[in-house]
């Protein structure tokens, strides 16, 4: 029987999917990770007793993603005697989804207007959204040593380029759980992610600027408390690594702040305030907690105990 993708539902931030495409990867223990609500697409490497690598990410629009997904499940699903495209219909169903579940009716839908297109002999201008949003992820998946190919009138090919370029060093940082063996956490400079892995399973969050600042901040502490002075200095910062003048001036300005008055004060950290406000909500399923210690700073926690598995070592792109 024909292998059929069952496609998810878009919507929230955790619907992560996990691609294993041996086709292009080959004997490279390698998985291609999409967050279809993130938009972000990972390369992680996953080795037998090592704990799982961050080794490229890179951003998709919501438009450029639903795209990407389609292209992603049906290179899943080939073999290397059996090169399966996407159709130019699957890809009009997604595209035109707006991430909503993509039904049958939708496919034939796409079908037909593909179909009076070509009868109509204008199929390039109906196609033409397909094509500009294939040239923009041409250029980002080009690192993941993969490569999009027209086929003639009926859709477009993944394929791989045999060359995988990991991200610079310094974009992509490993930071291994304190008290959790099996645990790693990554963060990307220029994206701004911040994604937990470990062998069963992989949550992933996006952060503001002054959000990611922040973490940054907290993380660098841990195990201990980070100063508000720190923190301050770390939100304000817009260009490279915080100094230690940069320190003492967030150190002097606090203090003249309290001395004025809890309002004052108050009003020098608000940026800090808001940004760790959300960022407890969003690093939440991450395992990770932020305590205040009053009249000092907040201090980054991370659980003991995992929670629910999202498995990260298998697809969850069901076929039948």
């Amino acid at each position: 029987m024909k292998k059929k993708a069952v496609f998810i539902q878009q919507g929230n931030e955790d619907d992560i999917v996990t691609f294993h495409l041996p086709t292009i990867y080959q004997r490279n223990p390698f998985r291609l990770t999409l967050n279809t609500s993130l938009g972000i697409l990972s390369l992680v490497e996953l080795r037998e007793g090592a704990l799982p690598r961050m080794l490229l990410e890179a951003y998709f629009s919501a438009g450029e993603t639903r795209i990407l997904f389609p292209l992603l499940s049906h290179q899943q699903a080939q073999t290397s005697a059996y090169p399966q495209y996407a159709p130019h219909s699957v890809l009009y169903a997604h595209w035109y989804a707006n991430g909503r579940p993509v039904t049958d009716e939708m496919i034939q839908w796409g079908h037909d207007r593909i179909q009076s297109a070509l009868e109509a002999g204008i199929l390039q201008t109906e196609v033409r959204v397909l094509r500009n949003t294939m040239t923009r992820i041409r250029e980002k998946i080009g690192d993941f040593g993969m490569d999009v190919l027209p086929v003639l009138s009926r859709g477009y090919l993944l394929t791989g380029t045999g060359e995988v370029c990991p991200a610079a060093d310094g974009i992509i940082r490993h930071i291994e759980a304190l008290g959790r063996p099996d645990s790693v956490i990554t963060t990307h400079t220029k994206l701004g992610t911040v994604t937990l892995m470990e062998p069963n399973r992989m949550i992933q969050r996006l952060l503001s600027i002054g959000e990611y600042r922040v973490f940054l901040a907290l993380i660098d502490a841990m195990p201990m408390v980070c100063p508000n002075e720190v923190l301050l200095a770390n939100y304000t910062n817009t260009d490279g690594p915080v100094t230690l003048d940069e320190i003492d001036a967030a150190h002097t300005r606090l203090a003249a702040a309290a001395k004025a008055g809890e309002g004052e004060f108050v009003r020098a950290m608000r940026g800090v305030y808001s940004a760790v406000h959300d960022l407890r909500k969003k690093l939440e399923k991450l395992d990770l907690t932020i305590a205040l210690k009053t009249g000092v700073g907040y201090k980054l926690t991370f659980e003991e105990t995992g929670g629910p598995s999202k498995p990260l070592s298998s697809s969850q792109i069901e076929t039948e």
